[in-house]
């Protein structure tokens, strides 16, 4: 309970920790599922805890779906958002890091484009961005 009472978990991550404090596996799945049903742990809350936290924190839709993956929670369908609104946080992932800048020769092309796809943005996301930042902003 205590760590349920910290943050939310998924239920891989809580078996896994009450299995490394050796307790036996079968009596951890089946508390784990008590506590599902009692509403005290629940994947889909920790999926949308996760993914505000992963997208405030400026990650990208590919990278959030990874690491909801590594928790076994794929079955959750991430809250896509408007289009519009996954350009204004690519945009602002680029302005914390560029200030904004468009790249001034191909190679800082390059870098910025494997720094937004290591932040977890598709290349549509990132071509789609580059065009609006070349066009200066205004709406393609």
């Amino acid at each position: 309970m205590r760590y349920l009472a910290r943050r939310e978990h998924s239920s891989r991550e809580l078996c896994q920790k009450l299995i490394g404090k050796n307790f036996a596996e079968d009596l951890v799945v089946e508390v784990v599922k008590e506590f599902a049903i009692l509403g005290y742990q629940s994947d889909e809350r920790f999926a949308t805890m996760l993914a505000l936290t992963r997208r405030r924190q400026g990650y990208g839709p590919l990278r959030i779906r990874q690491e909801l993956r590594q928790h076994d929670i794929d079955r959750w369908v991430l809250p896509e958002g408007e289009e519009s609104e996954w350009r204004d946080e690519i945009s602002r992932v680029h302005q914390r890091q560029y200030a904004g800048k468009a790249p001034a020769t191909s190679k800082d092309r390059l870098a910025q484009e494997r720094f937004l796809r290591r932040r977890g943005f598709s290349g549509e996301e990132i071509v789609r961005f580059f065009r609006h930042l070349r066009a200066g902003g205004r709406n393609d």
